[in-house]
């Protein structure tokens, strides 16, 4: 009787350690040093304000200044969408649209850059830190004048996954926007745009 009462005590402790084994990895996966594997695929969306800072003159003449506070021109409007497929484990490759409209009190600027992105996420489940990288060009309007700029953009967001699919968080991205000439009479003209952009944002992977 004491054989099989020790008997069945070692099965059922042999079953416990399996089934916590088990566990064990599923959490470590659900956890996952390792959320994004090459495959996956994200497409976002985001919304929120865009910050005038300053611009920076390149060639400014002497006894001007150099950098200008963007002090006349309003907290503008920001919106974007980007698609974004994983090449290795957390790091993807990708395309942002984003759209920004702010104004001055005589006339309005409209910036529309087009982006590669490039990013990383961080994982602490259910929490994400994607830092990234756009880009691109971007086609601006001012008033009446229209120019196509590069543009650079590096961001970092912080994201709550709701569920497997769906994350909701914020993102802060800071923008470049140099506008150079190198000769004619625009090269005193020359300068980069400082913004900064702060946005709500909804991720879903698939």
């Amino acid at each position: 009787m004491n054989r099989k009462i020790l008997l069945l005590l070692c099965l059922l402790t042999l079953l416990s350690v399996n089934v916590f084994a088990k566990d064990g990895e599923q959490t470590d996966d659900y956890l996952g040093v390792t959320a994004y594997s090459p495959g996956e695929q994200i497409f976002s969306l985001n919304a929120g304000a865009i910050i005038p800072l300053f611009t920076i003159a390149t060639a400014a003449p002497d006894g001007t200044d150099i950098i200008n506070p963007l002090i006349s021109t309003n907290l503008g409007i920001v919106g974007g969408l980007k698609w974004g497929s994983f090449i290795a484990d957390n790091f993807y490759l990708g395309i942002d649209l984003t759209g920004m409209f702010t104004s001055s009190s005589t006339r309005t600027l409209s910036m529309i850059p087009i982006s590669f992105t490039t990013g990383y996420y961080f994982i602490a489940w259910p929490f994400e830190f994607p830092i990234y990288l756009n880009t691109g060009f971007s086609f601006n309007t001012l008033g009446d004048y229209f120019t196509i700029t590069p543009c650079i953009r590096p961001g970092l967001g912080a994201y709550w996954n709701i569920t497997e699919e769906w994350a909701v968080g914020l993102n802060a991205e800071y923008w470049f926007i140099p506008e150079i000439y190198f000769s004619g009479n625009y090269v005193e003209q020359s300068l980069i745009a400082n913004f900064l952009q702060i946005s709500l944002t909804g991720v879903f992977h698939f």
